[in-house]
């Protein structure tokens, strides 16, 4: 086990940035971090957070950063999921199964030997607490586990079919928990509620054209009237979107596909998915966005108006605004009016990700690898802006808030921490 002070993140970390607001502390490989590339965020009920990377555990106390690889009982150093369960344990899903952090030490998971041997995909804690563990023994076989925090309940064959491989899990309001697998020949969505398993795929229940297209659904959002929508964007390893796939909704009896067709202009390559105050749909994608009132499609594409372009990531925050990050810039759309920051952004103008913390402000990541890049805070008044001159390396592709009220960039040189 490595351990690094607080000194050494003051000697290594030339990462300390006062500004107006608040402090910047940066973490990378030279002060401790396993893996610049981090890939889940956890924080358990001591106020640690543990970061999970492509090559090992890193957990943060506030002072020191700890690190666990394999001599340090991590069967694997690809860290692809994380959770903290009822018993305040915390479980590491890696690409050869999972352990268990006792508060002392990693140790082995011993339930059962399918959690100890195979990839894990996803680990996903519901409404209740309990844990939901899926993964894949090959390319067409998948498992699936609940774990209560006393014991493990296995559903690897549900509704007549053998789990695929498990990608993605979700949990609506409602309490349904919906499984979304992705095997070499057929793909199935499991919707579980009440002891009761349904099963949705090429033969019961799916629309049935293009179906290859269903392949792994990235988006999921649970409207206000109980139905899902899902849609599926294809990538490439390095996780850039090719362009295809599709979109669905479930209405709570059956599944409808939206097309051309149906009014619905921006095509594939769906990037994200929201409901407005009006309870309106809106979809994001490579051409722009489109918004459905439940009867028609308006779409804002980059010839109209408003020259919506390259949707990459939406938030609606708490005064219910929509906000799109853009291939074009940020916009603002309070339900009357557009409002662009095209010029308040000279970092960049590719928005890779918009995120609204606990105190309402508005937070970016910018940049494209080919600008300079970076994040941005806006308080509703003013932007105060960070390039690599300041903490960063490239842009933030994600933010992450903790119990403490600080956030946490995720970038791809690492991790930066805002202290207000």
């Amino acid at each position: 086990m490595r351990i690094f002070t607080s000194f050494l993140f003051l000697l290594f970390c030339s990462t300390i940035n006062i500004s107006a607001q608040g402090t910047w502390t940066h973490f990378t490989k030279e002060n401790g971090l396993t893996s610049i590339w981090v890939q889940s965020i956890v924080e358990d009920q001591q106020g640690n957070i543990w970061f999970g990377t492509r090559k090992g555990l890193n957990k943060f106390n506030g002072e020191t950063l700890e690190s666990f690889q394999g001599r340090e009982g991590l069967p694997d150093n690809n860290v692809r999921a994380m959770a903290m369960d009822k018993n305040g344990k915390l479980w590491v899903g890696t690409d050869k199964g999972v352990c268990l952090y006792d508060g002392t030490d990693m140790v082995p998971c011993e339930i059962s030997s399918t959690l100890s041997e195979n990839k894990i995909t996803a680990i996903f804690k519901d409404h209740s607490g309990d844990l939901w563990i899926g993964g894949e023994f090959s390319k067409n076989w998948g498992f699936l586990y609940k774990y209560d925090g006393d014991s493990l309940i296995s559903f690897n064959e549900v509704a007549g079919i053998h789990m695929k491989p498990v990608h993605k899990i979700a949990q609506s309001p409602g309490g349904e928990i919906w499984i979304f697998t992705v095997g070499k020949k057929d793909d199935f969505i499991f919707r579980y509620l009440d002891g009761h398993w349904g099963a949705y795929g090429k033969g019961p229940g799916l629309p049935t054209s293009n179906y290859k297209e269903y392949r792994e659904i990235e988006v999921v959002m649970f409207d206000s009237k109980g139905g899902l929508w899902c849609a599926s964007s294809e990538k490439t390893i390095d996780g850039d979107y090719t362009g295809f796939g599709c979109l669905m909704w479930f209405d709570g009896e059956q599944w409808k596909m939206f097309t051309s067709k149906d009014g619905y202009k921006t095509g594939y390559g769906i990037t994200s998915i929201l409901e407005d105050e009006k309870g309106q749909i809106w979809i994001g994608s490579f051409k722009g966005a489109s918004v459905y009132d439940g009867k028609e499609w308006s779409n804002y594409l980059k010839n109209s108006p408003e020259s919506v372009f390259f949707v990459i990531s939406m938030l609606k925050d708490a005064k219910g605004d929509v906000w799109l990050g853009t291939g074009l810039g940020l916009i603002d759309f309070n339900g009357a009016e557009w409002k662009r920051f095209d010029k308040d952004l000279l970092m960049g103008r590719v928005i890779q990700k918009v995120f609204e913390d606990s105190r309402g402000h508005i937070w970016i990541g910018a940049g494209n690898g080919l600008s300079e890049g970076g994040v941005g805070l806006y308080n509703g008044e003013k932007w105060d802006l960070y390039t690599t001159r300041d903490v960063f390396g490239p842009f933030a592709f994600d933010f992450y808030e903790d119990s403490k009220g600080n956030v946490w960039a995720i970038t791809k040189s690492g991790i930066s921490r805002y202290e207000y």
